[in-house]
This record gives C-alpha cells, sequence and structure tokens, in this order.
C-alpha cells in the first residue's frame, strides 16, 4: 500500500466514521408507526356518563361542578418515579423557564417533581392563577381547553373492575419502549417540507403517524401553532402544526371510581 492511498482511505474513514456514528443514534426501526385512538368508556356506563357531564362543565365553564369533581389527593405530577432531570429539561425546550419560576413562588422543576398534588394545590394553579407577565406558560391555555381536549381524546381503564380511567388514549396506550421524543398526529396532517425561501408546500398526509421530534424548538413560524420538524418511522422528514401533535409531554388525566361516585384523581403531564 503506498503512502498515498494510505492517507486517502485514513481521512475517508475519519470522515465517515462520525456520519455512521451520527446515524446509529437513534432508530425508529423498533418503534410502531402508528397509535390509533382508543375509547374504553363504554364498558363502564357510569364512567361515560360522568365524563359526559364534564364534558358538558367544560364546555360552559362551570367552575362548582369541576370542583366538586376533584379528589382531595388529587395528583398534579407524576407519582410512579421520580423525573429524570434531563427528561425535563427536554420537556420544558421552548418554553420560558424565568417565567415559569417566577410563577407563586414555586420553580418549573417543583412543579415537575413527583408526588404532588391536592385540592387546594390545584385551585391556585388552574382556578385562581392570573398570569405574572404577558410571556405563555404551561397555564396560560385556561384547565377548560386542556381538560375538554383530554376528555375527547379517549382513554382507557387500567384495572379489570373498571374504577380507574386513564385519558387521553396518548397516555394509556403510548408504546412502553417508545421514548418522550415522539408524538402522534391526533387525527389527519399533511407534512409539508421547505420549497424555496423558506415556503412550505405540502408533501404527505399523515394520519395517527409516530413521529419523531426533530427538535423540540419550533424553526418555522411563531405564535401559538408553529410549524415542528419531524420525522416519520420509514425516515421521512417534514413540518407539521404543533396543534395536531400529541405527546406524553401533554397534559393527561385520570378518573377514579370511590365512595359511590366519580372523581378526577389526576391531573398533569407525563403518564
Amino acid at each position: 500500500m503506498t503512502r498515498r492511498v494510505y492517507w486517502i482511505l485514513l481521512l475517508t474513514m475519519l470522515l465517515v466514521a462520525p456520519l455512521q456514528l451520527h446515524a446509529c443514534d437513534r432508530t425508529d426501526s423498533d418503534v410502531p408507526s402508528k397509535l390509533y385512538p382508543v375509547d374504553e368508556a363504554y364498558k363502564n356506563p357510569s364512567f361515560a356518563e360522568f365524563r359526559e357531564q364534564l364534558k358538558r362543565a367544560c364546555a360552559i365553564r362551570d367552575t362548582a361542578f369541576l370542583l366538586g369533581c376533584i379528589s382531595d389527593e388529587i395528583l398534579l405530577a407524576p407519582s410512579k418515579e421520580p423525573l429524570r432531570r434531563s427528561s425535563i429539561k427536554t420537556a420544558m425546550r421552548g418554553m420560558n423557564v424565568d417565567t415559569i419560576q417566577a410563577e407563586k413562588g414555586f420553580s418549573y422543576l417543583d412543579y415537575l417533581d413527583y408526588g404532588q398534588g391536592g385540592k387546594k394545590l390545584f385551585i391556585s394553579r388552574w382556578i385562581d392563577y392570573r398570569p405574572p407577565t404577558q410571556e405563555p406558560t404551561i397555564y396560560s391555555i385556561p384547565i377548560w381547553a386542556r381538560l375538554g381536549a383530554i376528555l375527547s381524546l379517549g382513554g382507557t381503564f387500567t384495572d379489570e373492575k373498571l374504577t380507574v380511567f386513564r385519558a387521553p388514549y396518548v397516555w394509556s396506550r403510548w408504546p412502553s419502549d417508545t421514548d418522550y421524543d415522539y408524538a402522534v398526529i391526533e387525527n389527519y396532517a399533511m407534512m409539508k417540507h421547505i420549497k424555496y425561501y423558506g415556503d412550505l408546500e405540502s408533501c404527505d398526509t399523515l394520519s395517527y403517524d409516530l413521529l419523531y421530534k426533530v427538535d423540540f424548538t419550533p424553526i418555522i413560524g411563531g405564535g401559538p401553532d408553529p410549524w415542528e420538524q419531524v420525522r416519520t418511522a420509514d425516515g421521512r422528514t417534514g413540518y407539521v402544526l404543533r396543534s395536531q401533535l400529541r405527546s406524553p409531554y401533554d397534559f393527561g388525566a385520570e378518573f377514579t371510581f370511590s365512595k359511590d361516585r366519580w372523581w378526577i384523581s389526576r391531573f398533569s403531564q407525563y403518564p
């Protein structure tokens, strides 16, 4: 082997190796390509009726009815295990952390620590809360909109006696081996790609697809509904509106039957 060939081969290896490592950093081969909606409310007529009452309460903003459904021990953060701080920081990308930390003296890390809850804390955060600034925070969207969306997206029972219902279905049926860097198209959406000078053009129609979020920070557009870069299970990349995506980072709820009635026993981010 001549010295020239040797150096060519060495240079090629140095250039290609990082690309191979980057390509192997994440694979979609084990991730389901779709996550179809499921709604098991029909299995328990008493819960189905309770959910319809909650939907009506959200539509007319009936605070008295809502508070009457809140459990005294309601959980407002994940309960099973502490969240990894790296996951928390990932989830909060694109949000104004300084504003969140200024809210009523608690920080976003305190908020996301597991096990927090209670009806009094729920009222202070979701009923009596007034934003200290004009910057968007996790409480900028009213409880009525968040809970209303949850109630419209199905869910499943977690026990054989049908006494605990978890919603939305994205929470209750999220694949156990799929991390939270993914999101699902709630219904139908157009995935677009950049054409010229930043303009977008339609390229694919998606339906209940599980998508990898390439970048949590919106790249195109602004306001409440920017475009986010995503990748499909078969490797296609493009942009979809944030409002068309749903992930475990979004809020969900648990409803529990106790003392002869249904209660909202949990309202938080993360399943």
